[in-house]
Order: structure tokens, then C-alpha cells, then sequence
């Protein structure tokens, strides 16, 4: 639930995608973080909005006008790489859905083996759960309950080897759709 976190974070997505473009760019893989100074938009600190407070009614967030609630600063913005035969920042990346990432990452040679292979697993996880309509940066705080939990879920099934685990879902189907249930099932 903490603002700064969304799927791509909590699935360790994110450092793959940090080191994919750091390598392609020259910019160290700091600079691919919305959560450190390096790329982080100065004028929202990297949370794509920015707080209004009122005197007594409760804050409310706007986008902001810097980034247009990107997170990131203009250098970080401007350098895109190739996947595909298109040319995408990693705000791109962030921005599509689960589903559409998955074929880009299958099809990217200058990522190596190792880390493609982890995160096609975690990118088929999360469509397996039900959320590949999902933009991968979407913030943890607008996530439902249900999808908060199958994010949790796929990190898990995302792993390498499942061998000598245990998984036991307590109440599984809260906050899921019928449809969802059976696919989770």
C-alpha cells in the first residue's frame, strides 16, 4: 500500500528493467529508479502527483505538471531504447499492460538469459493470476484488494522453483470476481 510501490517494484521487475536500460543507455541504473534523486522528477520526488492540502478537508493529489505523473525527470524520459522496432522510455514500459510487456521482453536480445527468463516467469505469473490487463507501474494504493493479493501471489509463483513449497491461500477468493476463482483455482 505505500505509494511508491506498484507491481513492477514488488515483483523485482523493475531492477531487471533498470539494468536492461542502463546497459542500453550508458546512465547508471540509479537513474531508472523513480524512488532515488538520480531519476526521480525533483518537482513530485517521483510519485507522479502532488499534494494539495486543504485547511479542513483532507489533502487531496493532483498529477503533476512537471512529469504529467510519470516520476521521472526529463533526462531519464528522453532515453529510450529499442524493443521491437520501438522506441520506449522506461515511463513507456511502465505504462503498458502486463500482457503486452511479456511479448517485448521475449523478443529482447540485449537482455541476458538469466534475467529474461525471470521475468517472462513473473510476467506469465501475473497473467496467470487474472491481472495481464495490469499496467506494470500502475501505484500499489489504487490496486483492489484482489489484485493487490494476486501481485503477491504471482511473486511467488514467479520464482524459479516451487519444489519443497508449501502454499496455503487463506480465504483466496476474497474480493475476486467468479471468473477470477476459477482461473486462480
Amino acid at each position: 500500500r505505500n505509494p511508491r510501490s506498484n507491481p513492477a517494484t514488488y515483483t523485482q521487475l523493475s531492477s531487471i528493467m533498470r539494468d536492461l536500460f542502463a546497459g542500453a543507455t550508458g546512465l547508471s541504473a540509479s537513474y531508472f529508479s523513480f524512488n532515488r534523486s538520480e531519476g526521480a522528477c525533483a518537482s513530485c520526488d517521483g510519485l507522479g502527483a502532488v499534494e494539495i492540502k486543504m485547511r479542513y478537508l483532507p489533502s487531496t493529489w493532483i498529477p503533476c505538471s512537471v512529469c504529467d505523473g510519470l516520476r521521472f525527470n526529463e533526462e531519464v524520459l528522453a532515453a529510450r531504447i529499442d524493443f521491437d522496432d520501438q522506441l520506449l522510455s522506461i515511463a513507456d514500459i511502465y505504462r503498458m499492460a502486463v500482457s503486452d510487456i511479456s511479448s517485448l521482453i521475449a523478443s529482447t536480445p540485449s537482455l541476458p538469459f538469466a534475467k529474461r527468463r525471470s521475468a517472462q516467469r513473473v510476467l506469465q505469473a501475473l497473467v496467470e493470476v487474472g491481472l495481464g490487463y495490469l499496467a506494470l507501474g500502475q501505484p500499489s494504493p489504487t490496486l483492489s484488494g484482489g489484485e493487490a493479493q494476486r501481485v503477491k501471489l504471482a511473486k511467488f509463483l514467479g520464482r524459479r522453483t516451487l519444489s519443497r513449497s508449501l502454499l496455503i491461500l487463506d480465504e483466496p477468493t476474497t474480493g475476486l470476481h467468479p471468473h477470477d476463482v476459477s482461473r486462480l483455482l
